[in-house]
């Protein structure tokens, strides 16, 4: 594969400055850490050229799916998890296929309702909302929310839902500079614009990016009577526990895993739990346990790999074991907690190799890109470590290389993040 990519030791070229653009599906949501676009597209290509027998891609951690649009406009199948509900939104979003007329129709509709509303009854009910949101916030906010549930049509409530999701984020009382909840000063909350504005805004940009898309795949024929060809299969859920409902195996892998438990690297839960109040959770999974993710700000990354520090002593013997790297980075971690979050994280972590690699079919290429985090001031090489447990798993190693990081969408606040300024690239095969 790897002689299919170019500037394979430029670590710039693959920062992709400059040449990154975020359109069509991948233009719908700002999610946490999201990919380049450009970046897997060109890793899916290189793939390709090397084995055309590809046809289907797996994503193990799917985030909002930059992963699955490239795979979309390759006309490949495609499978992804992730335990975050507004990740499996925005992926159901991203990837279904209608009438873009009908779309258009109903998003007049829906404009017109909001538009002649009158009502001021707030109908969500959580314990911080008025922390959260400005009163007249939560009017507007209410009106979208019931204009939507009058939307009979499932993907098309889906698709309004995503654009609420993108104005509860953009009209709360949080900082925007960070992924954490943090309230804004109270002096810059005259800055927060009329959430009908922002909601029309980004469903009219939405519906033009779909346009387009819809344009692409029909141009390229890969849709069949306005559906996609390929499959799409999405589950919510863990890693750890649900991959198997992913029922088929996969040609190639390409992901982008936590660098570490989210509550202390990027909090993919406290950024989604603001617009998941507003959302009908019924409509993104009908598995009544989904609710259980709106009693904290923080169960999402609590469940999350690395979330919960149980059975230090075993654990980190037996991961010691696997890799001399892992063991070194403890040698250098002198505190108890830092300790802890590296074992919890990496014990998970090694646990998801064997789910990942059962989904996928003898030979398959895996393609990783990840970062090296910090845990009490002391670089953790998770590249290393990951490709020792990958070779503890069986795996093949193939080949890494560098890119530099200076566009990713990570937290500018986020002290962890704002340490990374390179990522790895790892090139494995299943055996």
């Amino acid at each position: 594969m790897l002689e299919n990519l170019k500037n394979i030791d430029n670590p710039d070229y693959w920062a992709f400055k400059g040449r990154s653009k975020r359109q069509h599906c991948h233009s719908f949501f700002q999610y946490p850490a999201m990919m380049v676009p450009q970046m897997q597209g060109e890793l899916i290509d290189a793939a390709l050229s090397s084995n055309p027998q590809i046809v289907s891609i797996l994503d193990p951690f799917v985030g909002s799916g930059t992963t699955m649009g490239e795979a979309l406009f390759r006309g490949l199948n495609f499978g992804g998890i992730d335990i975050n509900p507004l990740a499996i939104l925005a992926c159901k979003v991203k990837s279904k296929s209608g009438s873009t007329q009908v779309l258009q129709q109903k998003t007049s509709h829906l404009f017109q309702a909001i538009s002649q509303s009158q009502n001021t009854v707030i109908n969500v009910n959580f314990s911080s909302i008025d922390k959260w949101f400005l009163p007249r916030v939560q009017v507007e906010l209410s009106r979208i929310k019931l204009a939507i549930e009058d939307e009979p049509t499932l993907w098309v409530r889906r698709f309004f839902w995503l654009a609420l999701a993108e104005t509860v984020r953009l009209t709360s009382n949080s900082r925007l500079s960070t992924y954490k909840l943090h309230i804004m000063k109270p002096e810059d909350t005259y800055k927060i614009h009329s959430p009908i504005q922002v909601f029309t805004e980004v469903l009219q940009n939405n519906l033009g990016e779909y346009k387009k898309q819809s344009d692409v795949l029909s141009n390229n024929k890969m849709l069949s009577k306005g559906r996609y060809t390929g499959s799409i299969d999405l589950v919510l859920g863990d890693v750890l526990k649900d991959t198997g409902k992913l029922n088929k195996k996969y040609d190639l892998m390409i992901t982008s895993p936590p660098y570490g438990d989210n509550t202390t690297t990027v909090p993919y839960g406290q950024f989604s739990f603001l617009p998941l109040q507003w959302i009908n959770l019924d409509d993104i999974s009908r598995d009544k346990s989904i609710k259980r993710y709106l009693e904290s700000a923080y169960r999402i990354d609590r469940e999350s790999i690395g979330g919960i520090n149980i059975d230090f002593k075993s654990r980190s013997e037996a991961l010691m074991e696997k890799s001399s790297v892992f063991a070194k980075s403890m040698e250098k971690l002198i505190r108890l907690d830092g300790q802890k979050r590296l074992v919890s994280f990496v014990y998970d972590m090694d646990k998801s190799l064997a789910k990942i690699l059962s989904r996928l079919n003898k030979g398959a290429l895996m393609i990783w890109t990840l970062g090296n985090r910090r845990i009490n001031d002391v670089e953790i090489p998770f590249d290393a470590i990951l490709s020792e447990l990958l070779i503890a798993q069986g795996a093949t190693f193939l080949s890494k290389f560098e890119r530099n990081i200076p566009s990713k969408r990570m937290a500018r606040r986020n002290k962890v993040s704002a340490t990374m300024s390179q990522e790895t690239i790892l090139v494995f095969t299943r055996s």
